[in-house]
């Protein structure tokens, strides 16, 4: 999956897209976060309520996780979803994961939604063992 920019005819404004080899679905670039932590900080501030703090929790745990301070949208696999619920599995106990993994599910429909992903990387990753 690449990332690409293109300039409009007037060459005044920058539009991102992504191109899976079928179809260019475009990303305005006010949307277009290149560090996927930008787009899920935005999302927890955006969306968080008193007394649940599990998306947060989803946050600080994903950047544990991925170990850096930037991680692209197209870095965002199943596979890296697995091992993300994997680790909080080794990691917590009770319901503490599957919340978390839920948490982030959610943001990556979110993301789908925007048109970050054509399909939610977690499409198949479950909470549950």
């Amino acid at each position: 999956m690449n990332f690409l920019k293109r300039l409009n005819k007037k060459g005044d404004k920058i539009t991102f897209y992504y191109d899976f080899g079928r179809g260019t679905p475009f990303i305005p670039t006010h949307k277009f976060k290149e560090n996927f932590f930008d787009y899920f900080t935005e999302y927890v501030e955006k969306n968080k309520r008193p007394g649940n703090r599990h998306l947060h929790g989803s946050l600080k745990n994903f950047r544990l996780f991925v170990g850096k301070d930037i991680i692209h949208p197209s870095a965002i696999t199943e596979n890296l979803c697995i091992s993300f619920r994997r680790y909080l599995l080794d990691r917590f106990n009770g319901e503490t994961p599957a919340d978390y993994i839920s948490e982030f599910r959610r943001v990556l429909q979110a993301a789908t939604s925007d048109r970050y992903f054509r399909v939610s990387p977690a499409e198949k990753v479950f909470s549950k063992k």
